[in-house]
């Protein structure tokens, strides 16, 4: 199973690691330690494990991490915390013990990621008991004991008056009752007339594969959401991810924000179009830019199209379907 990992804390370099070697075995998006923007990040984005990379966290920034145990604990997420011994000794008392995995510094993202993989397993276990149990204790409840049937209680029998003998007479034997009709046996299936094609046998036609690449996890988020049912989508919050990514796997069409930090939309399509195994993936272009200008800008790139943020469900799949 791959998991959905939320990180936070001061240590980039931690951070970078997750992104720069374990990015194929988890979904990853980054908040920052504000109370606000991690309940959004645990919302929208759904994580099954909160990572806090510590480097150095003040005593106000910790207090944050015991404000959103609520949080935590009503959408089931793991907490997990990446420091020095101190460094986890400080968070674990500010924050009540909200962590469930410490993982002590230094460690290589090779051990990090053992660590991890060992902890998830556990926890997959212990929810797969808390619902076995939970249906458990519902079946009890609902479920009504049926009593023995009792015998109808005796009533005392008048005593039969006698009545008079009659002659004897010779009685026909009285007709015994015919045994009840069986149903008829289910007729044989019908044999395939000649030159009948068989059944459909065949298994549903494979998704094809888009890449979001997009420095805002929420809006990763949204479009997974909005074409998982149709398409099968995969995200990178960087130009540098997507190409790893493209590199292991190949994709039908990319969606492209054409405004990153860092590297730009411009400049990643510019790569991608210079790269013979590249060149032919069509790429529509993410923005949020209205401007007559900038668009004619930007479609000078020669994308296959672009889509207007905030994305509009309807028009992604108008869009999408006539390029696919």
């Amino acid at each position: 199973m791959i998991y959905r990992v939320l990180l936070a804390g001061n240590d980039k370099e931690t951070i970078d690691g997750f992104f720069n070697e374990l990015s194929d075995q988890y979904i990853l998006a980054t908040c920052s330690g504000r109370k606000a923007d991690i309940d959004n990040h645990i919302s929208f984005f759904g994580p099954e494990l909160m990572i806090i990379c510590l480097g150095g966290e003040s005593e106000e920034e910790l207090a944050v991490y015991s404000k959103i145990r609520r949080k935590i604990e009503k959408y089931r997420v793991s907490v997990a915390i990446i420091g020095y011994n101190k460094e986890t000794e400080n968070f674990q008392l500010a924050s009540e013990r909200l962590a469930s995995l410490i993982i002590k510094k230094p460690a290589s993202m090779q051990v990090i990621d053992g660590r991890i993989q060992d902890h998830m397993k556990e926890v997959d276990a212990d929810n797969a008991r808390r619902s076995a149990n939970t249906v458990e204790r519902r079946e009890m409840k609902f479920r009504t004991p049926v009593p023995a049937p009792s015998a109808p209680a005796q009533r005392p029998q008048a005593p039969t008056p006698a009545r008079p003998v009659a002659p004897s007479v010779q009685q026909a034997p009285s007709p015994q009752p015919s045994a009840a009709p069986q149903p008829a046996p289910a007729p044989a299936p019908a044999a395939p007339q000649p030159g009948a094609a068989p059944a459909a046998q065949g298994e549903p036609a494979e998704k094809k594969r888009i890449l979001a690449v997009d420095d805002e996890p929420l809006m990763l988020k949204l479009i997974q959401e909005q074409l998982s049912d149709m398409y099968d989508v995969s995200t990178a919050i960087t130009g540098k991810l997507a190409f790893k990514f493209l590199e292991k796997k190949p994709v039908d069409l990319v969606l492209l924000d054409y405004e990153m930090p860092g590297e730009s939309g411009a400049e990643v399509i510019e790569k991608l179009r210079s790269d013979p195994a590249y060149r032919s993936i069509p790429i529509v272009f993410l923005t949020g830019v209205t401007n007559p200008d900038k668009i004619r800008k930007i479609m000078g790139f020669r994308p296959q199209g672009y889509i207007l943020k905030p994305v509009n469900r309807e028009k992604m799949l108008e869009v999408i379907t006539k390029i696919l």
